[in-house]
C-alpha cells in the first residue's frame, strides 16, 4: 500500500524544489502538469521510453516512477538507470500471476538490485521484509521507520479526518511534518519521501513544505461528507489494505460512529483473498454490503460467494449492483455514520465481460449523499 502516493509526495516536492517532474504510475501519466492517461502501473518498455523522451523534450529534470512486479518479472525496465528506488511494504498480491509469494517478493527485489552503487535504496525497516528485499542491493541503503536504529526515525504520529501529524528524527535534528492525507500509512509514505528527496539533496524544509502541500490523491483514503456523514473513497483491493484502511477508520471515530463497508472484489483476479477479505470487512464493520467490484469475465455472483465464505457474522447484504450498494449503505445508516467505499479507489469505470462503462465511486457517492441530504 502506498506506491501512488508516495510518487505524488515525490513528486510534489520536486516541484516545490523548482524542478520540473514526470510521473510515471497506477492513476495517470504526468509530463509536468499534463495528464496522460494511463491503463497500466509501469507501461511496456517501448511506452516508458517514449514518455521519458517526451519529458525531456519538455525540460523535465526528474521522473517518478511506479515500478509493478510484472513490469520486473516482464523485464520492463531492465535497462532503466534508477537514481533511488522506494520499498514501501509487501503484502501478498496478484497471487493470480505469480502463484507463490516468493516469486512474487523475488520480482519486486529485482528493482533494488539494479540500482548502482551511486544510487540509493530507501526502504521501510518496520516491514518484516525490509531488510531482506534489499539485503543485496549495491546502493547505500537508507532506512525509515519507528524503529529506534532507523535512520529515518518515525514518531508520535496522529490523524483524524483533517489529516496526519508526525515527526521525524534525521541526522540528529528533529521535523515536524503534516499533511492532508490522512491514516498512519500515509505518515509511511511521506517519510519514504522525504527519504528520497533529501538523500537526493533537497533541503528538509522543502521536503517538508512540499509534503504539507501535496493535494489529496485521487481514490486513496478520500473523504467526501455532507452533513455529519462521511464516505471514505479508497483503493484498498487487497486484504492488507482493506484491514488497514479499517483500522484507520476505527482510530479516527474511537468507537463514537458506526463503520460500514462496501465492496467486491476483481474477477480474473487472485481468488484466495477473496473470503480473508470478507471476514476482515465483516469483524471491522457494523454491516458489509458486498457487491461487484469489476467482474471482467467472471460471474459477479461467484466471486460474491467466495468473499461471504470468508463471513462468520450475520452481518453482510448482498448487493450486486454497485451503484445499488452504494446508495443502501448511505441511506441506511445512521446520520453520522462513516462508509468505507472499497476497491476502485481513482478508477472511473467498471469492466464486465470485456465491456468497460463510465463508474465513478466518488461520482456516485456525491450523489447520493446529495440526495441523501435532501
Amino acid at each position: 500500500k502506498g506506491k501512488s502516493t508516495t510518487a505524488f509526495f515525490v513528486k510534489n516536492i520536486f516541484e516545490i524544489n523548482k524542478n520540473k517532474c514526470g510521473l510515471i504510475g497506477t492513476i495517470a501519466n504526468y509530463i509536468g502538469d499534463v495528464e496522460i492517461n494511463t491503463s497500466l502501473t509501469t507501461p511496456q518498455s517501448h511506452e516508458i521510453n517514449f514518455l521519458i523522451s517526451e519529458m525531456i523534450k519538455q525540460n523535465c529534470s526528474h521522473c517518478v516512477m511506479e515500478v509493478s512486479s510484472h513490469a520486473l518479472d516482464l523485464h520492463r525496465v531492465d535497462f532503466v538507470k534508477f537514481s533511488s528506488a522506494i520499498f514501501t511494504n509487501i503484502t501478498s498480491d496478484h497471487m493470480d500471476y505469480h502463484q507463490t509469494f516468493d516469486h512474487y517478493f523475488n520480482s519486486k527485489k529485482k528493482l533494488f538490485d539494479i540500482v548502482s552503487s551511486n544510487g540509493y535504496v530507501i526502504y521501510n525497516a518496520d516491514d518484516e521484509s525490509g531488510e531482506r528485499i534489499v539485503e543485496d542491493t549495491k546502493a547505500q541503503k537508507i532506512s525509515y521507520g519507528t524503529k529506534e536504529n532507523s535512520d529515518i526515525h518515525i514518531e508520535k504520529i496522529e490523524f483524524d479526518l483533517d489529516g496526519t501529524r508526525f515527526i521525524l528524527n534525521w541526522k540528529g535534528k528533529s521535523f515536524n511534518l503534516e499533511t492532508k492525507l490522512i491514516g498512519n500509512f500515509n505518515a509511511y509514505n511521506a517519510t519514504a519521501a522525504f527519504s528520497d528527496a533529501v538523500v537526493n539533496g533537497v533541503k528538509p524544509e522543502v521536503a517538508i513544505e512540499g509534503i504539507k502541500n501535496t493535494p489529496q490523491v485521487p481514490g486513496r483514503f478520500e473523504v467526501v461528507s455532507k452533513k455529519k456523514k462521511k464516505v471514505i473513497i479508497d483503493y484498498s483491493h487487497t486484504a492488507d489494505s482493506l484491514k488497514q484502511a479499517l483500522e484507520a477508520v476505527h482510530h479516527i471515530v474511537k468507537g463514537e460512529r458506526k463503520i460500514y463497508t462496501v465492496f467486491g472484489c476483481g474477477g480474473d483476479r487472485d481468488k484466495t483473498k477473496r473470503p480473508i477479505m470478507g471476514s476482515i470487512a465483516s469483524e471491522l464493520s457494523e454491516r458489509v454490503y458486498v457487491t461487484s467490484d469489476n467482474p471482467r469475465t467472471e460471474d459477479p455472483f461467484v466471486i460474491i460467494d467466495e468473499i461471504v465464505h470468508g463471513i462468520k457474522k450475520n452481518n453482510y447484504k448482498i448487493i450486486e449492483n454497485r451503484e445499488d450498494a452504494i446508495r443502501s449503505a448511505i441511506f441506511e445508516s445512521e446520520d453520522d455514520a462513516v462508509i468505507l467505499v472499497a476497491g476502485k479507489g481513482h478508477e472511473n469505470y467498471q469492466e464486465i465481460n470485456g465491456v468497460r462503462k463510465h463508474f465513478s465511486d466518488k461520482e456516485i457517492s456525491e450523489k447520493y449523499l446529495n440526495e441523501w441530504a435532501n
